[in-house]
């Protein structure tokens, strides 16, 4: 089925909303990335390697994720592009009310905190060794450190410790020693900039995930979209109607009660693995007859088109990018349709790009009238499309039942 004149964004957030009365809606729209990171947690507990036992959403903190039965404690935090970048000494307020969590979930517990923000690369804290994006590296390398970085830990840590134990004394009544302090920023992960609190490939995830659970079903496009608006309404119809951190708590078996594949008679999907390529978008390039040389092309455009998107998001433009990509992937799908009802059932692909080229650089004028940073706006809007087909939004090729209908 053919998703036309839908932002998907909108799309999300209707179907999270689906389960609240009007007086709660806007509370959840307030809160809705907290969701999206819970409902990402959730699709990752699908997979046996991340060893995720239960996530509980509001269970003490924003989230709570149970992992080889460690506690991790995620605080989440957006943040708008006028408020401006995180600080070292903003960051420290927020991770401190965290460890004043601690007695409640174990002494092994580690601390999260994740913003759709960035850290300041150019701040110069008076009296730290540095600037929060400094911290955040070396405690994520922490154990594999080079003897600069480690020398720069160990300033963090002797700086930091004795702020951590004022903060926690003054501002949370909670005593603990310069050595508990340092136990406890060693626990800790500092996750800004968090892409997954702004776009989240939803459909490519939840793919690859069921395929563990459910081998040999087919989930095609809608299918997984559904899925993903039942996630969420699970985890907000838990942190509405359960009391208690028990009835909160989603596992495994809940997540695939929201999973549901086609039935017999949906029209299945391509077996993409049949195709060569090293990533999902080169086999959808291959399943819908590009040859290599052009495919080789189209991976050089989508990371070239990652820098002006960087800028896009640096200047708030985000939003106006998705509401490109939206619009570039309704065209797309009905200049496929076109390209299939001509009879181009052998290599569609190129003859439906063949009929949207001409029209990339209008659409991207429609969102962006002075056009892209760099310019070469047709150039940008392609790589848009290569990065959707990336993240499992488009398809370029056919399947045997549209070939023989």
């Amino acid at each position: 089925m053919v998703i036309r004149n839908q932002d998907e964004g909108k799309r999300l957030q209707d179907a999270t909303l689906s389960v609240l009365d009007d007086s709660g809606a806007k509370t959840l729209r307030l809160y809705l990335r907290q969701v999206q990171y819970a409902a990402f947690l959730c699709v990752q507990m699908l997979r046996d390697a991340s060893r995720i036992q239960a996530v509980i959403p509001e269970g003490g903190e924003d989230v709570v994720a149970i992992r080889g039965g460690t506690h991790e404690l995620y605080q989440i935090k957006t943040r708008g592009e006028s408020v401006g970048l995180w600080t070292l000494r903003e960051a420290l307020v927020v991770i401190c009310r965290q460890y004043s969590l601690r007695e409640s979930f174990g002494p092994a517990c580690t601390f999260h905190f994740v913003s759709d923000q960035g850290a300041d690369p150019k701040e110069k804290p008076r009296g730290l060794p540095g600037p929060l994006f400094r911290l955040k590296d070396v405690l994520r390398r922490r154990g594999a450190l080079d003897a600069k970085q480690t020398a720069l830990l160990q300033e963090f840590e002797v700086a930091l410790c004795p702020i951590i134990v004022e903060t926690l004394a003054k501002d949370h009544d909670d005593v603990l020693t310069e050595e508990e302090a340092l136990d406890l920023l060693h626990r800790t992960q500092i996750q800004t900039g968090e892409p997954r609190l702004r776009e989240y490939n939803w459909p490519g995830e939840l793919q690859s995930a069921l395929s563990e659970r459910l081998p040999g079903h087919t989930f095609d496009y809608d299918d997984l979209l559904r899925t993903q608006g039942r996630i969420q309404a699970l985890i907000v119809d838990r942190t509405i109607n359960e009391p208690t951190v028990e009835g909160r708590t989603i596992r495994r078996e809940d997540v695939m009660g929201c999973c549901q594949p086609s039935g017999p008679a949906a029209l299945p999907a391509l077996d993409w693995d049949v195709y060569p390529g090293k990533n999902r978008m080169e086999q959808k390039c291959h399943a819908g007859g590009f040859g290599p040389e052009r495919i080789r092309n189209f991976a050089r455009r989508k990371l070239l088109t990652r820098v002006a998107l960087r800028e896009l998001d640096v200047v708030g433009r985000a939003a106006d990018v998705d509401h490109l990509a939206t619009y570039l992937s309704e065209r797309q799908r009905e200049s496929l349709e076109d390209a299939i009802a001509a009879g181009h059932t052998a290599a569609p692909g190129p003859a439906a790009l063949r009929l949207l080229r001409g029209e990339l650089a209008s659409a991207v004028r429609r969102y962006f009238p002075a056009g892209v940073p760099e310019g070469h706006d047709d150039d940008f809007a392609e790589g848009l499309l290569w990065r959707e087909t990336e993240r499992c939004y488009l398809d370029w090729g056919v399947s045997d039942a549209q070939r023989t209908a």
